[in-house]
């Protein structure tokens, strides 16, 4: 239901940007109708292209690594450079917000400069990731290993009492007789090209042929 919503409002700023393109004017409603456009229209429909894409089978090995997708990580970059031009409009010398009586130029420097290294930043980091993606879990017989940049977690099978996940995140559930107390650990895999029931499935699989017997 949140990502039909999400849909829905790409859906209305992309007609609203077209409308603008069409109907421009002047170079001000020109601009505003192209980084609408490029943020609304083409990142829409790049992420439900991803999302057409996510639902493929992860491929059995016996050590399994999953990486950071790259087509993800290009929805991410286009995403970044879609910010930084509405930084870069919001600066003063373009007068696209002269008329808005909450605008003024110390405003639309702070916010455009503020912006722009923000998004800047992720777009470089997009790029880093890009040429190599980062491998988030791994999996074999011996456990799961959650890797976090340079901490790597290994997880044995038997350790785990449950699963869950949202869009997001894959919840791994612990109860370790070696742990004071059980807990749980939240995996990012929103930037994995698989989907989260097709992770847990393969986890919940892992669980069952390697669990001692008697667990």
């Amino acid at each position: 239901m949140k990502r039909k919503l999400l849909y829905v409002i790409s859906a209305i700023f992309t007609a609203v940007s077209i409308f603008l393109i069409l109907k421009a004017e002047n170079a001000k409603e020109l601009l505003l109708g192209i980084s609408t456009l490029s943020l609304f229209g083409v990142g829409g429909a790049a992420v439900y292209a991803l999302e057409r894409k996510g639902n493929r089978k992860i491929e059995r090995q016996q050590i399994i690594t999953l990486k950071q997708s790259r087509r993800k990580l290009i929805v991410l970059l286009w995403a970044c450079l879609a910010f930084v031009l509405c930084g870069l409009l919001c600066l003063p010398f373009f007068h696209l917000f002269d008329d808005s009586p909450h605008y003024t130029p110390t405003r639309g420097y702070i916010i455009g400069i503020a912006g722009m290294l923000f998004f800047g930043f992720g777009a470089v980091a997009s790029i880093i990731r890009l040429i190599k993606p980062e491998p988030v879990i791994q999996i074999s017989d011996g456990g799961l290993l959650i890797l976090k940049g340079k901490r790597h977690e290994l997880i044995r099978w038997d350790e785990i009492q449950a699963t869950s996940h949202d869009d997001h995140f894959l919840f791994i559930h612990l109860s370790s007789p070696d742990a004071a107390v059980d807990r749980t650990v939240s995996v990012p895999v929103v930037m994995i090209e698989y989907g989260t029931d097709e992770i847990e499935n393969l986890i919940r699989e892992k669980i069952i042929t390697n669990r001692p017997a008697g667990h």
